[in-house]
């Protein structure tokens, strides 16, 4: 059996995380490792970017104003907000079977759990250097306590997720591309 005894990313060894401490620590996903290419004598560095930085945009392939990487949109007009669920910021492993990283300071070999859905609350923020003032919530606030308890989101597990095929806006610059090549 293989125990993590150091963490390391890339060749730098990181400090093991410590649990509960009230510390954020952002959740970093890696691209790539760091990779030597002997051909050109060219080390590519290791790559990483922060799960948890939400972009803001629309969602809706329709509008002019489509963003395919957006996280977030709030449509002032009908006070509605829309979210794309960020599987990997919520630390789940298999979303359609509702399984989630589990405690792994408890076991490190199997540190999986299966949840009954996922409860949701919102933040409207103004970021003032290192911390923020909350400006509304939903539910709302009360002496930093929400005043009612948050509703659970639930889903039915699946094997095949339901999909719907289109052509992208860039498939006719594509195709238009491909018939100029000789």
């Amino acid at each position: 059996m293989f125990m993590l005894k150091r963490w390391q990313i890339g060749k730098k060894l990181i400090q093991k995380p410590e649990k509960n401490t009230g510390v954020f620590k952002p959740i970093k996903y890696a691209l790539s490792g760091e990779l030597y290419i002997p051909s050109r004598d060219l080390i590519v560095d290791f790559e990483d970017y922060e799960t948890g930085e939400l972009r803001y945009g629309i969602g809706d392939p329709d509008h002019e104003d489509y963003d395919s990487l957006a996280d977030f949109y709030y449509n002032e007009e009908l006070q509605m907000f829309e979210v794309r669920i960020p599987w990997l910021l919520l630390q789940f492993r298999d979303p359609s079977q509702r399984e989630v990283i589990g405690d792994f300071y408890k076991d490190p070999y199997e540190f999986s759990q299966f949840v009954n859905g996922i409860q949701l609350a919102v933040l409207v923020v103004n970021e003032q250097g290192d911390s923020y003032e909350i400006l509304d919530s939903l539910p709302s606030l009360e002496n930093n306590r929400f005043t009612e308890p948050l509703k659970m989101y639930e889903w039915e597990t699946w094997d095949l997720p339901l999909y719907e095929e289109r052509l992208k806006r860039s498939y006719d610059y594509v195709k238009e591309a491909f018939l100029n090549v000789e």
